[in-house]
């Protein structure tokens, strides 16, 4: 079973991966979300779709992030639920041994859609779980 670390960004306040190509178990999903000047809260949320583009999994940071803000958002399983940032960072829950199949695949972008100026840096690690 290898480890693969997956990094990208989006110059817009969404990001929706490609369809997977086999099956990966999470071991965390990082989002650095870059906020600009337009004033607003912005609600971070992860969604897990299938094939079809009916959402499996839906996860709400909690927390808002307002203008001019560079805050950084922790999915990963074993941890409690946050309610505030902690220096500029804020943990959440993913279900523990979640496995993302093959043609499933996740967006995780600001559900208020306050500015479409707003930036992000993607990072996720996983293994490869598929069965040969």
């Amino acid at each position: 079973m290898s480890i693969t670390t997956l990094r990208t960004t989006s110059t817009t306040n969404s990001y929706t991966s490609q369809a997977l190509k086999k099956d990966i178990k999470m071991s965390f999903l990082e989002l650095t979300y870059t906020s600009n000047a337009t004033v607003g809260n912005r609600q971070i949320r992860a969604i897990l779709y299938n094939n079809l583009g009916e959402a499996l999994w839906t996860s709400r940071a909690g927390a808002v992030q307002a203008a001019n803000l560079i805050r950084d958002y922790e999915w990963m399983s074993g941890v409690y639920r946050e309610a505030a940032f902690i220096d500029g960072s804020i943990q959440i829950p993913f279900p523990t041994g979640i496995v993302i199949q093959a043609n499933q695949y996740f967006k995780v972008y600001d559900s208020n859609n306050i500015a479409a100026g707003d930036s992000m840096v993607i990072s996720m690690q996983y293994s490869d779980v598929s069965q040969y």
